[in-house]
């Protein structure tokens, strides 16, 4: 009797698990993702890479652009910086006085992970591409993942004051994760990664363990968003309110003029750029386009409105911004997701950043070689 009523008891058990396991899968089987893995090597997207830029073992980014003096951390999970919040960047103050000491044009890019631009190695980053083998540059790469201008905010008064070589010019390239925080039903002036994940973990630990599970596994999300009803700062909303999509771009002016300001008092040139989006680019006709926009309609479907809106308000309020929205119109086939590009994108980014450069540092109406 007792084996009967343990045998049935162990059945009960496994086709449970058998069910949750199959159900899991056939969610799966369902979900929409994005094209590839930057990392998969063999997608389309890389293949006119050289043998010499497939190599991950050459440096991250060139000596003069910094190569030597920002390191991303070797460690893997998350880095937190009470001041200015996700930190992958190992920043040696010493090692940027040597190099900003050379006697050369010294210049500070700032960003998130677009202008980090993490490439297999320095032949295919923007740097690269922006100066061409210019001897005449110096360059360090601050930009974090998932920074918006309020974080380089913070980020400026932790390291450029520090600088005895303060550098002729910053270059602050921003626009995508200005709108990341509202996108996942975060606060308009918090940043991205505070939104999904940091908040709840100094806050309320076993909601965001709910959270993780919803976004590692189909049957989770089911259950917590679509069953019991509860939001997840992992997955978009199904409507974001205009306002608050103005008060992030808001919050991005606001924090522009205070670096303006800042810059005036170290005497430091700055630019301030829009950086190109997926759902803004026209004209995009690949197939991996095509899955890029089909994910974007299932899971980011307020993210072409969030972009017009937010884009279009940070325009308005800031005369003095480059807007480089449009950059990639016509150019099938080279982002990676929502604002990641190969090298393709990249080199276009640099294209379009010297004749910028160029312009601010030594004329006003000039040719530039490109």
């Amino acid at each position: 009797m007792i084996m009967n009523t343990l045998k049935n008891t162990a059945l009960v058990f496994f086709s449970i698990i058998l069910s949750i396991v199959l159900l899991e899968f056939s969610l799966r089987l369902v979900k929409v993702e994005l094209p590839l893995n930057r990392d998969h090597l063999s997608s389309p997207l890389f293949l006119d890479y050289t043998k010499e830029e497939l190599d991950n073992k050459k440096m991250a980014r060139h000596p003069n652009h910094g190569g030597n003096c920002v390191k991303k951390s070797s460690i893997k999970k998350m880095q937190w910086n009470s001041r200015f919040g996700w930190n992958d960047n190992d920043v040696n103050i010493d090692c940027i006085n040597t190099l900003f000491n050379e006697g050369k044009k010294n210049i500070v890019f700032m960003g998130g992970s677009a202008m980090a631009n993490y490439s297999l190695n320095y032949l295919t980053t923007i740097e690269n591409y922006l100066f061409l083998n210019d001897n005449q540059f110096r360059s360090i790469n601050l930009a974090e993942s998932g920074a918006r201008l309020s974080n380089e905010l913070a980020m400026f008064v932790e390291y450029i004051p520090k600088l005895k070589k303060k550098p002729d010019l910053i270059v602050f390239f921003d626009g995508y994760n200005e709108f990341n925080s509202v996108r996942y039903v975060g606060n308009p002036i918090d940043d991205f990664y505070w939104s999904v994940g940091v908040k709840y973990r100094v806050h309320s630990p076993f909601k965001y363990y709910m959270i993780v599970l919803a976004e590692r596994y189909e049957i989770f999300r089911l259950v917590y968003n679509k069953i019991l009803g509860l939001s997840s700062s992992r997955i978009q909303p199904n409507f974001i309110d205009n306002k608050k999509i103005i008060e992030a771009a808001n919050h991005y002016t606001y924090s522009k003029s205070v670096l303006k300001n800042l810059c005036d008092v170290y005497k430091i040139d700055y630019i301030f750029v829009l950086q190109p989006v997926f759902v803004l680019s026209k004209n995009l006709n690949s197939k991996i386009d095509i899955k890029i926009k089909k994910w974007h309609d299932k899971y980011f479907k307020n993210d072409e409105k969030v972009y017009r809106i937010g884009y279009s308000e940070i325009i308005k309020s800031n005369n003095d911004i480059r807007n480089l929205t449009n950059i990639f119109d016509n150019n099938s086939g080279i982002y990676f997701d929502g604002v990641h590009t190969n090298k393709v994108g990249a080199k276009i980014i640099g294209k379009n950043l010297r004749k910028i450069i160029f312009e601010k540092l030594y004329c006003t109406i000039c040719t530039i070689r490109t």
